[in-house]
């Protein structure tokens, strides 16, 4: 319980520093500094790329890739099969429609929806496992403070209406240098932000390359 308690009291302390932090760097801004402040802090945490087990995360997408195809094949079954799942499904819908003319697709169809989950999903899980790959080749990436600059330049986008400054260096002395600074500052992420800036550049020359 002593343990609870105290993580969440770091949780509100990194919070109100957040808070602060938007609040001081934007003062003009029509923005809700609080969601903001939540937004960055669970976008930064919830990315630990290096703590996974890219081999677990690639067996579990090739799993549901797999599911998938399988599941597509569903109109290779008798048309008395389609009939029972799709009266089925309605039956438990209520009878609830939508609207075929605007591509709303009847809870009825569901032998259609199997069908196409493989065609509009496959797509997706082959990205992701493409990102898994990529970040299991680039061990050394320190995610969280990249994935922090990333956030950075997403939130001053939002508050500002500005592309944030992508060039070789990232000066510590301009409005933006000062807002990943107060980021990391306010979050307690080690290493130092220009650094920072230099491995997240990296990354996405990487990507443009792939």
């Amino acid at each position: 319980m002593d343990d609870e308690a105290d993580m969440l009291d770091e949780f509100r302390r990194v919070m109100v520093n957040l808070h602060i932090v938007y609040k001081n760097n934007f003062p003009d801004a029509k923005i809700d500094y609080w969601w903001e402040a939540q937004w960055i802090h669970h976008t930064v945490g919830s990315m630990p790329w290096d703590a996974w087990k890219h081999d677990d995360v690639l067996k579990q997408l090739e799993e549901i890739e797999r599911a998938l195809r399988i599941l597509s094949h569903v109109y290779e079954l008798p048309q008395a099969i389609h009939d029972a799942i799709s009266f089925d499904a309605f039956h438990r819908s209520k009878g609830i429609e939508r609207d075929i003319s605007k591509g709303e697709v009847s809870p009825s169809d569901a032998s259609l929806i199997l069908h196409c989950l493989y065609d509009e999903l496959a797509p997706s899980i082959r990205a992701a496992k493409l990102a898994v790959r990529q970040g299991e080749r680039k061990g050394r990436t320190n995610w969280e403070e990249v994935t922090a600059i990333d956030a950075c330049r997403i939130s001053w986008w939002r508050c500002t209406s500005e592309e944030a400054p992508g060039g070789s260096d990232l000066n510590l002395a301009s409005s933006f240098g000062e807002f990943v600074q107060d980021i990391f500052d306010a979050m307690e992420i080690d290493g130092k932000p220009r650094s920072a800036m230099d491995a997240w550049r990296r990354v996405q020359r990487k990507a443009e390359n792939t």
